[in-house]
């Protein structure tokens, strides 16, 4: 499973990261990888992802603008849909998520939140820049 942290801007958490000895003792069994946008790295598992995030909580909420998970090719979560999949025995991962959000990243950052309804069609990139489809609980979707 693949996690994605969107730096807040001006950051590079890589180097933030790395250079603190508690991260790094953290993601010593995992290998980020450096982005534009701040750094992705591969779990083995959901339970894994989520373990990660907490144990990397302080720099999530000092460093980290968003963190989504991706739980399919094209498609990711928020942390907090990702534990209600893997905790709560009411929801279970469905073909079509109602509850939808498209980040937009240009350059360093993330420029746009959209919420988008249940047959609405992610919104299609710019020049240089990326859209990530995030499911979300209803908490979050803006």
């Amino acid at each position: 499973m693949r996690i994605t942290f969107f730096a807040k801007e001006n950051l590079n958490l890589y180097n933030i990261l790395v250079s603190s000895e508690t991260s790094r003792d953290a993601l010593k069994f995992y290998r980020p990888t450096e982005e534009i946008y701040g750094i992705t790295l591969i779990t083995g598992s959901l339970g894994s992802s989520l373990a990660l995030i907490s144990e990397l909580r302080w720099y999530i909420r000092r460093y980290v603008e968003e963190a989504v998970l991706q739980i399919s090719p094209e498609i990711h979560c928020t942390p907090l849909l990702a534990q209600r999949f893997l905790y709560d025995k009411d929801i279970s991962v469905q073909p079509e998520w109602p509850l939808r959000k498209a980040y937009i990243i240009e350059g360093r950052k993330i420029t746009k939140r959209i919420a988008l309804n249940r047959n609405e069609n992610l919104p299609l990139p710019s020049e240089g820049s990326l859209v990530f489809e995030v499911w979300c609980t209803e908490e979050e979707l803006l």
